[in-house]
């Protein structure tokens, strides 16, 4: 019955909307707290490397200049971010 189908799909899009909403308000106060406390995690960390490369074209070389090779292990589930780190290092 399409009646039937397209109720079921509004109710899976407004779950949806409010998992969002929840994961959302979640990252918010974990971001702040991690903040508030003067700490970074995984991302934040490469974040931050990305900024101060941007910030300094000259860092960015000298990271490039340190090293030989990089080895990336599971290359394919790399984010952009990661990949923007990665650049340089080419």
């Amino acid at each position: 019955d399409p009646t039937l189908l397209i109720a079921q799909l509004r109710e899976q899009c407004e779950l949806e909307k409010q998992i969002i909403s929840i994961v959302s308000a979640y990252y918010a106060v974990r971001c702040h707290r991690l903040a508030h406390h003067n700490q970074t995690d995984y991302d934040g960390l490469i974040e931050q490397v990305l900024g101060l490369w941007q910030q300094d074209a000259q860092l960015a070389r000298q990271a490039s200049q340190q090293f030989a090779a990089v080895i990336v292990d599971e290359f394919q589930d790399t984010n952009p971010a990661q990949c923007a780190l990665l650049q340089p290092l080419e």
